[in-house]
């Protein structure tokens, strides 16, 4: 059985302590690891499954505490069905505009965070349906945004402590 790390307050700790080494592991991974895309997805994927399998996320939620959630244009009619209001008074009451120009959720944590479960599970945007987005392909273009959730979320922490080793990064 995998040793996990899930409590919140030692993985913002030791991540806070490791923030340096994250960034050093970032540059390890665009300018020294000379695998292919597909090669080093492959390794993430593998040692992110089992963590996923390992991490129950409706114990933590903690993405959902603290978070900025995306909306993209395919959540908004989804969502709106799901609260049976129109997709204007859905923008109008939950999103706002981000410095980037996206549509996020306007507050944190998510008005849809019932204790640690989402009521709009079912319907929940794509963000929240991908993260922590370490199955996607292309990590290592992602790295940054990945290792920034190392603090936040225990499947992003014990991925990269388990990662940085996997890939003879020292």
């Amino acid at each position: 059985m995998l040793e996990i790390v899930t409590d919140l307050d030692t993985i913002r700790r030791l991540a806070g302590e490791r923030e340096e080494t994250y960034v050093e592991f970032r540059a390890f991974l665009k300018w020294r690891l000379d695998w292919d895309d597909a090669k080093l997805d492959k390794v993430v994927h593998e040692t992110a499954r089992p963590v996923y399998e390992a991490v129950d996320c409706m114990s933590c939620a903690n993405c959902c505490r603290t978070m900025l959630v995306s909306v993209h244009p395919g959540d908004v009619p989804r969502l709106a069905r799901r609260l049976r209001i129109t997709e204007a008074a859905f923008e109008e009451r939950y999103l706002a505009v981000s410095p980037e120009r996206e549509k996020v959720i306007a507050e944190s944590p998510c008005p849809f965070l019932q204790g640690s479960v989402c009521s709009v599970y079912d319907a929940r945007p794509r963000d929240c349906r991908e993260f922590p987005h370490l199955l996607k392909g292309d990590f290592r273009s992602r790295s940054a945004a990945t290792y920034t959730n190392a603090a936040d979320c225990p499947i992003v922490f014990n991925v990269m402590e388990r990662l940085m080793p996997a890939l003879g990064f020292e």
